[in-house]
């Protein structure tokens, strides 16, 4: 159990990293999106 902590530590804290992953989640979701409706969008006008 110490010894994982002491591996960790320095990298990544627990807040942080779910808060990136979280963020990372959002970010690639927004990104694709955007893609999927660009892509929609000159079918829906031709």
């Amino acid at each position: 159990m110490e010894q994982e902590q002491v591996k960790n530590q320095g990298l990544t804290h627990d807040g942080h990293d779910i808060f990136n992953a979280f963020v990372w989640g959002i970010f690639v979701a927004t990104f694709f999106a955007a893609i999927i409706v660009l892509n929609f969008i000159p079918t829906c006008i031709a």
